[in-house]
C-alpha cells in the first residue's frame, strides 16, 4: 500500500468483517481512522454523531448495512444512505470508496441500497470515487447460511441456482482492496470507477 501520512479516514461499519479489515490495514499504515458503528458511539441513525465523525476527515469507506430485521428494508437503506451522503457533503470529503454489490446495476434485490448509494455519491461530484461491486461473501456460506450444519445433514440449500456459477469474495480481500485505495497517495485517474471484486 502506498502510504500518505496524516490522512484521516472514516470507516463505516468499522466492527464488521470488512470494516475491521479496512480499519486495521489503514491504522497499520499510519493513518487516523474514525470508526462508525453503534458500539463505537456513532450510530447510523444519529445524524449529529455522523456529522461529527466525518468533520475534518478527507476520505471514507462507506457501506449500507443489509439489515434483514428491518421492518422496511428499502426504507432503512434509503434513510441510512441519505444520512451518510449528507455527512459526506457537509464535511467536503475528497475521496470515498463505496462497498457496493455485483448486481448493483440491476437496482433491485440485495444490492438496491448500494445502487441507490452509488447514485447519491455520484450526485455529490466527489473528486475521487470508487464503487467496489463485490460478489457474494464467502463468510456468508459458513455463518449466515449455516453451511456446516447443512453439510452434516447431507442437504445444502442456497438462494442461488445450482446450474449457474456464483463468484465469491472473502471479506479480507475486499477490505484489503478498499484500504489500498483509501491509503494510496495517487488515486485512479478516472473521477468515478466501478471495480468488480471476486476472489474466485
Amino acid at each position: 500500500m502506498n502510504r500518505q501520512a496524516n490522512r484521516t479516514i472514516v470507516v463505516v461499519g468499522a466492527t464488521s468483517e470488512v470494516g475491521a479489515e479496512v480499519s486495521a490495514r489503514l491504522t497499520g499504515a499510519g493513518h487516523s481512522v474514525r470508526g462508525v458503528a453503534r458500539s463505537l458511539g456513532v450510530a447510523l441513525d444519529d445524524q449529529a454523531a455522523l456529522d461529527a465523525a466525518f468533520s475534518g476527515a478527507d476520505s471514507a469507506y462507506v457501506m449500507i448495512p443489509f439489515d434483514v430485521t428491518a421492518p422496511d428494508l428499502q426504507g432503512f437503506e434509503e434513510e441510512v444512505g441519505a444520512r451518510l451522503a449528507a455527512s459526506i457533503a457537509k464535511a467536503g470529503l475528497r475521496r470515498v470508496v463505496l462497498l457496493s454489490g455485483l448486481n448493483a446495476h440491476l437496482k433491485m434485490g440485495t444490492s438496491l441500497g448500494a445502487a441507490l448509494m452509488e447514485e447519491r455519491l455520484a450526485a455529490l461530484g466527489l473528486e475521487e470515487l470508487v464503487y467496489l461491486r463485490a460478489s457474494f461473501f464467502m463468510e456468508n456460506f459458513v455463518k449466515g447460511m449455516g453451511f456446516v450444519e447443512q453439510a452434516a445433514s447431507g442437504v445444502f440449500a442456497s438462494p442461488f441456482r445450482g446450474d449457474l456459477p456464483m463468484p465469491l469474495i472473502a471479506a479480507k480481500d475486499i477490505g484489503e482492496r478498499a484500504a489500498a485505495l483509501l491509503g494510496a497517495e495517487h488515486f485512479p485517474a478516472r473521477p468515478r470507477m466501478v471495480v468488480a471484486c471476486s476472489s474466485v
